[in-house]
């Protein structure tokens, strides 16, 4: 038995799939997605080849890449639905909880936290975009807590997102100067870590 990742585990007793035919077996339509497979920090992309044979052993990760945007037309008007249709069409797997929580992994790219992998957490507002979320949840803790003081090691609080994460108190000063999309957002997380 093979068991490799696309999003979550999966199991199989063939030595090769197509990439097509792996993202069938995880619930993923080919029509709207590609795969990737994570190797490190080398990404190997199977858009427009998913014909192509995979050779599988333990371990492989893959993601399911969703081809194209959405169509803004197409997209839900406003709150944490929105804001989950805008983070899929960006390539992120999404989990949604209770009063607007969403949960997404994310690889940390820049700063000297580069590499890191965390799971990102935040609070949509019922009312995104016209208001983004007030700050992001981290799991695991990367700092201690702190509730005063300033980025980066400043304003850091316990979570209602619960024990494994930290909240990071960094409200989005400028987000009425952008186009208000999840990609501004994302933007902005990816300076928090560039500046820690």
């Amino acid at each position: 038995m093979i068991k490799y990742v696309v999003e979550e585990p999966q199991e199989t007793e063939h030595s090769k799939l197509t990439a097509d035919q792996i993202l069938e077996k995880a619930h993923f339509a080919p029509k709207h997605f590609y795969l990737v497979e994570i190797r490190g920090r080398e990404r190997i992309s199977y858009e427009g080849r998913g014909h192509e044979e995979v050779h599988l052993h333990d371990g492989l990760k893959f993601i399911a890449i969703h081809i194209g945007p959405t169509p803004v037309s197409e997209l839900p008007a406003a709150g944490v639905a929105r804001f989950v249709a805008e983070l899929q069409n960006l390539g992120f797997a999404v989990q949604q909880g209770a009063d607007g929580q969403v949960t997404f992994d994310y690889e940390v790219d820049m700063g000297k936290q580069a590499g890191r992998k965390v799971i990102i957490g935040v609070a949509v507002p019922p009312n995104f975009p016209l208001s983004p979320p007030s700050g992001i949840h981290v799991s695991p803790h990367v700092h201690r807590m702190q509730p005063t003081g300033q980025h980066p090691t400043g304003g850091i609080n316990t979570s209602p997102f619960g024990g494994g994460f930290q909240y990071w108190s960094r409200p989005f000063n400028d987000w009425g100067n952008t186009r208000r999309r999840v990609a501004d957002y994302i933007a902005f997380v990816r300076q928090l870590w560039a500046t820690q």
